[in-house]
């Protein structure tokens, strides 16, 4: 083997060396780039479920409140009482059907993946 045979492998050892570890350097930063993106994804879930409830929590309630008293009723409000409650006041109607409306959104959003659910639990 001559000198330049030599010198010629060993530099290209070196060579392979560096792309080696420049692949091995490259897939740990995908590694920790798809770990943020997925930390981001989740914090960014968790944010746009508050933003959704703060909506629901700043409706006018207090009216549909007084009639049905729901916010310190545990048993369910009787069909008969909604009806003749509504027959009586058809703004309460519409305020109730809001409410129902923003509800049947954050769950429509845990399912689809948008909100989470734990955050939902805890408010």
């Amino acid at each position: 083997m001559t000198d330049f045979e030599f010198y010629s492998l060993i530099i290209r050892i070196i060579g392979i060396l560096i792309v080696g570890s420049s692949l091995f350097l490259a897939a740990i930063q995908v590694r920790s780039l798809s770990r943020n993106h997925k930390d981001n994804h989740e914090w960014s879930r968790r944010i746009e479920t508050q933003k959704a409830f703060d909506e629901i929590r700043n409706m006018d309630l207090q009216k549909l409140n007084e009639s049905f008293g729901f916010k310190y009723r545990r048993e369910p409000i009787p069909l008969l009482e909604v009806k003749s409650t509504f027959e009586k006041d058809w703004h309460l109607e519409k305020q109730c059907i809001r409410l129902l409306n923003a509800y049947e959104g954050l769950a429509a959003g845990v399912k689809l993946g948008i909100y989470d659910e734990d955050v939902i639990v805890m408010n």
